[in-house]
């Protein structure tokens, strides 16, 4: 994942984030609606999400999940930690990209299908 602190107008922080869909999706409490407002990001709407990045990876397509969290008007000691500050983001989008094909990765999905074990999401994106 790549995260990034941005100071907002108001003097606030915000700690902005994007990366692999599975990752960043486990890390969401809150989700962003079309109206601004923010919700609980429930299961039932995480799971919805999940069938959308799994369409999308049949599809070929890569997935990112993008997110934030404001921090308030002080950063302190705490926001060095990962841990600590990378967490209870706000779901604000999910993209799905197509990378073109390079020549040679055909026969590489065929080296790692038949020596290695991958994920299913992976899997998917190899047969699609």
């Amino acid at each position: 994942r790549m995260s990034v602190v941005v100071k907002l107008d108001n003097d606030n922080y915000r700690l902005y984030t994007k990366g692999a869909s599975e990752i960043i999706l486990a890390l969401c409490t809150g989700i962003q609606g079309k109206d601004g407002k923010i919700r609980e990001f429930t299961k039932k709407a995480k799971a919805e999400m999940i069938q959308y990045i799994e369409k999308m990876a049949t599809q070929g397509k890569r997935t990112l999940v993008m997110g934030f969290r404001d921090l308030g008007d002080k950063l302190d000691e705490k926001f060095q930690d990962e841990d600590l500050v990378e967490k209870d983001f706000v779901f604000s989008g999910l993209v799905g990209i197509e990378d073109p094909l390079r020549d040679e990765v055909k026969k590489a999905v065929e080296l790692v299908m038949d020596q290695a074990t991958c994920t299913e999401d992976e899997a998917k994106k190899a047969l699609a």
